[in-house]
C-alpha cells in the first residue's frame, strides 16, 4: 500500500499548487515562530546581514514569522477548502498576517519593557535615600540598604564629608565612585 503525503492531506498537486505553497509557507513560518520564541532571537545573525530590527520594532524575526504564518494559514484555508482564487486568497492572507504580526510586536514590546524595568545601575540611585546598616567610619567604608526595582539591596558606602555616620541613620546618596556609594547624612 503506497500512501502519498499529498493524498493523505487531500491535496491534488496538479490542480492546487497555490494551496500547497500557502500550506508550506504557513507550516514553515509557524515552526520558525515557535523556535524563535523558545530559543530567543536564535537567528539574529540574519538580522545583522539584512538590517532587521532585533528589538520591539515591527521588523524582527518573530513578527515576520508571525505575519507569514498568518498569511499562509488564511490563504491555505481559503484556497484549499473554500475554493477562493489564488489572488483573493493571497490578499486575504495579507489581511490575516497583519494582526498576527501586530500581536507579536505588542507581546515582544511588553516583554522587553518588563525586562528593562527590572534592572538598574548604582548611578540611578543618586538623590535617593538609604539606611545605614553598618557604621560608616570616619574615612572608612560602611554599608547602606536601599529599595529599588521591587527589592531591598545593599551597597558599600563612604561618607561625603569623611565623618562617621551611625548605623540606623538615613542618608542621601550623592554620587557613585568605583562601585562605592558616596552618602551624606539626610538630617
Amino acid at each position: 500500500m503506497d500512501i502519498d503525503l499529498l493524498d493523505f492531506i487531500d491535496i491534488d498537486i496538479g490542480q492546487e499548487t497555490d494551496t500547497v505553497i500557502f500550506m508550506v509557507i504557513a507550516i514553515i513560518a509557524a515552526a520558525l515562530l515557535i523556535v524563535t520564541f523558545l530559543l530567543g532571537e536564535a537567528f539574529e545573525f540574519f538580522g545583522d546581514a539584512v538590517d532587521i530590527d532585533d528589538g520591539g520594532g515591527i521588523f524582527n524575526m518573530q513578527s515576520i514569522a508571525a505575519f507569514l504564518a498568518g498569511f499562509g494559514a488564511i490563504a491555505w484555508l481559503l484556497s484549499g477548502y473554500f475554493d477562493v482564487g489564488s489572488l483573493a486568497a493571497a490578499g486575504a492572507g495579507v489581511l490575516g498576517g497583519i494582526p498576527m504580526a501586530g500581536s507579536v510586536v505588542l507581546l515582544t514590546r511588553t516583554f522587553m519593557r518588563q525586562a528593562a524595568s527590572s534592572g538598574f545601575v548604582l548611578a540611578d540611585l543618586i538623590g535617593e535615600q538609604a539606611l545605614v546598616t553598618l557604621v560608616i567610619p570616619e574615612r572608612g567604608v560602611g554599608r547602606i540598604q536601599y529599595e529599588r526595582a521591587g527589592g531591598t539591596h545593599t551597597a558599600s558606602a563612604r561618607s561625603a564629608s569623611n565623618t562617621r555616620i551611625e548605623q540606623g541613620s538615613v542618608v542621601a546618596i550623592e554620587s557613585v565612585v568605583a562601585g562605592e556609594v558616596i552618602v551624606r547624612s539626610a538630617s
